[in-house]
């Protein structure tokens, strides 16, 4: 029963110090001493504590003033036939001789102790930090957020949307057909569909971070086809206000969306000058002091779109009613100018 609790109690605290403290001691250095009252007890916890951090990764000093820590054990007997030995052992920073565990563990038998021996020694050195990698610190230190902070951006990425025209039922016989001669006796009638079709394009914009969590975006873009001519530029003037969110990683900025058309195809009769939507940007670090970002947005025009009617057979009426909005994502770089050094 005795054993049992023992060994109940030793996987309880070998578990408390894996969880507690770091489990890599790769390149910190120890030192080993002790003092037994029996000769035999000193060279067999020597030797084997030492194999033991060598295990552990840990490098043994063959001198104290060479390592950072010292663990030192003592071996005294006790009042206590069962277990009539104990083993005190301790860890102390050489350089403050600040002792930072202690802590004794009972024995019977030297032969017995080689199952302990791994759980002592680990928990002697547990409290021991782990050694950062040269490396992982000077990234560490390189690592900044200036990237997020700069003033003035300038933004370019290639964009691709899908646009969509609804067919309203202004004027159109049965709510969705066109049709020849009078409304009230069409001689003939031919549906009329929703448009949908893809457009790519190019932004080039500017953005301007006035406050440390908002800024604004004014930007061009141009992108090819219309309604019935894919070839056909289309360019439109953009303003978004967006809502600056910073992480370690990544800058995150939804935002309010403004748009107006600056060139509009002959295919529309009115087209509306207003468009509003919003989006959602998100950065991650890029190029010197700029970012790679991902855009998606979507826009809706305020009033509706009219446009001549295409049909030559059916002419009836002679302009058909949208609504317009698109759904668009950007992919692209800015780059980041008068920000912190």
């Amino acid at each position: 029963m005795r054993k049992v609790f023992k060994l109940f109690f030793g996987v309880f605290f070998f578990l408390t110090a894996v969880l507690a403290f770091p489990a890599d001691f790769h390149g910190r250095s120890i030192y080993i001493e002790g003092t037994a009252e029996e000769t035999e007890h000193e060279a067999f916890f020597q030797t084997n504590f030492s194999m033991e951090a060598i295990a552990l990764g840990v490098v043994v000093a063959e001198y104290r003033d060479e390592a950072e820590f010292t663990v030192s054990f003592d071996v005294r007997g006790q009042a206590n036939e069962y277990e009539p030995y104990v083993i005190t052992l301790s860890l102390i920073e050489n350089e403050t001789d600040r002792e930072i565990v202690s802590f004794a563990w009972p024995f019977a038998r030297l032969e017995d102790m080689f199952r302990y021996n791994q759980f002592l020694l680990y928990m002697a050195v547990a409290p021991i930090p782990a050694r950062q990698d040269e490396e992982a610190l000077v990234q560490l230190v390189a690592r900044d957020d200036r990237w997020q902070r700069q003033r003035l951006y300038m933004r370019m990425s290639v964009d691709f949307s899908t646009v969509f025209y609804h067919v309203l039922p202004d004027g159109l016989i049965g709510r969705q057909g066109v049709f020849e001669g009078p409304q009230d006796a069409p001689s003939l009638v031919a549906p009329h569909e929703h448009s949908v079709f893809p457009q790519p394009g190019i932004t080039v914009g500017f953005e301007w971070l006035f406050l440390n969590f908002m800024s604004l975006e004014l930007n061009a873009r141009g992108s090819m086809g219309d309604i019935n001519d894919y070839r056909f530029l289309n360019l439109t003037a953009d303003a978004q206000l967006k809502l600056v969110i910073r992480t370690r990683d990544f800058m995150v900025q939804p935002y309010g969306a403004f748009r107006t058309p600056v060139i509009i195809s002959p295919e529309f009769h009115e087209f509306s000058r207003v468009a509003l939507g919003g989006g959602i940007q998100i950065s991650a670090r890029g190029m010197g002091n700029g970012a790679w970002f991902v855009d998606l947005n979507f826009m809706r025009s305020i009033e509706d779109v009219l446009r001549y009617n295409p049909h030559a057979l059916t002419p009836n009426p002679s302009i058909i009613h949208y609504q317009h909005f698109t759904f668009g994502i950007g992919i692209g770089h800015k780059f980041g100018f008068f920000g912190p050094r």
